[in-house]
């Protein structure tokens, strides 16, 4: 069972949106897919940092200030630690 505030890899996507693990890997997820593993480290915890815009489909489209929170996630609310 997908435990909603902590998903790991291999675990399904509840909402989709804009997701990050702690080695700053982004991916854009559709509800009912899998979290992928980090292809060196394995299975990994995944933060939602956004819902993605209707019109946004790549990771070239994150809007900056997303991506500030993920580079720098000590000035946030980081849940991954």
């Amino acid at each position: 069972m997908t435990n909603s505030n902590n998903p790991k890899s291999g675990d399904r996507v509840e909402t989709s949106g804009v997701y990050y693990n702690e080695w700053k890997q982004v991916e854009i997820l559709k509800q009912g897919a899998k979290f992928p593993k980090d292809p060196m480290m394995g299975i990994t915890n995944w933060k939602l940092t956004h819902y993605p815009f209707p019109n946004q489909i790549t990771s070239d489209r994150i809007p900056k200030e997303f991506w500030n929170e993920i580079e720098n996630p000590d000035e946030g609310n980081s849940d991954i630690d």
